[in-house]
């Protein structure tokens, strides 16, 4: 449930704000706050998704308040919502922005309004919250691997430096370094990769998903909207499972299905082959569970269908992957 801090030195207003905002954001959690100081600290404590903050207060005005929070590396992530008392001129509204605030209200304020700037401000705080995320796993991901990678590549190095005597071993561990210099290389293009990735997708996603709460369900831009949506969300999941591929460490052995894992595959290994080789399924989904390790059966597929695209690499076909029950007579 959305958590929303209303920051106001009158009791009066809180009450009225606190039971508006439960009434039209339905599950809406509110907390409240008689003073900047006290704001800035349930901030801390309470981690609200949206601070609905008040200008004019004693002591530490919202501006002021706005500008601590921002200046915060845990709360900046955070939307601020002003509002004033009264009906306020350009320059104040420039003002409550430059302080960091992502909008500005001034009473008497109506409360579709309000509703509608808080929901906003939700949205974005929820996707930006998941980029934040998705980001931080991704590079985590990458940097494992390559700390990984470097590891490998020492130890390469070593045992050339030991067998540099004899040419067969030395000639081998050489082609095992250049090729872990050139995993490392990938790993690290990876993680530049997919910050800027997440970059891009982060507006597209956020203001896509915004649109789609705005336009009606008859909209003649409403498909276009999902067709966007839709691509954003694909090609994040793309590089979840380009990084998912390049792991090479065992999983654990469990019951598994195997027909999402086979589809999963096909989608990445369809990106890779050319166009000229026709990919056929032919997945029962009536097949029971086995026991594996999930990244050992996605990088056998992966093995199979590239083995088999590699052989009509030049001439073109079709390539069936089958998934099927079979009985063995004993």
């Amino acid at each position: 449930m959305p958590k929303i801090l209303i920051i106001d030195d009158k009791e009066d207003n809180l009450i009225v704000a606190s039971a508006l905002l439960k009434n039209l954001i339905p599950g809406c959690t509110t907390i409240t706050a008689l003073s900047g100081i006290e704001g800035l600290d349930k901030a801390k404590s309470e981690q609200p998704d949206t601070i609905l903050l008040d200008i004019k207060m004693p002591g530490m005005d919202g501006y002021e308040v706005c500008e601590r929070l921002k200046q915060d590396e845990i709360l900046k992530h955070i939307p601020v919502i002003m509002v004033s008392a009264i009906k306020v001129g350009k320059n104040a509204l420039i003002k409550g922005l430059e302080t960091g605030a992502d909008a500005y209200l001034a009473k008497p304020i109506d409360e579709y309004v309000l509703a509608a700037q808080v929901k906003t401000a939700l949205r974005i705080k929820k996707a930006e919250d998941l980029l934040r995320n998705q980001k931080k796993i991704l590079e985590n991901m990458v940097l494992e691997r390559t700390d990984e990678l470097m590891q490998t590549n020492s130890k390469l190095q070593h045992e050339i430096e030991e067998h540099r005597q004899t040419a067969r071993k030395k000639d081998e561990l050489q082609i095992q370094l250049v090729q872990s210099q050139k995993m490392e290389s990938i790993g690290t293009l990876a993680g530049g990769i997919a910050h800027d990735f997440n970059n891009i997708l982060f507006p597209i996603v956020g203001h896509t998903e915004m649109l789609l709460e705005d336009v009606s369900e008859d909209s003649s831009f409403r498909d276009s909207l999902n067709e966007i949506y839709t691509g954003a969300l694909r090609a994040s999941e793309l590089v979840k499972q380009i990084l998912t591929f390049s792991r090479q460490e065992s999983g654990e052995m469990k019951l598994i299905k195997m027909q999402p894992i086979i589809r999963e595959a096909l989608k990445l290994i369809r990106s890779t082959i050319p166009t000229t080789i026709e990919i056929k399924q032919d997945i029962k989904t009536d097949c029971g569970v086995i026991k594996a390790d999930p990244i050992q059966i996605h990088q056998i597929i992966m093995n199979l269908t590239t083995n088999a695209y590699h052989a009509m690499e030049e001439t073109g076909g079709k390539l069936t992957v089958s998934l099927k029950e079979i009985e063995f007579a004993v």
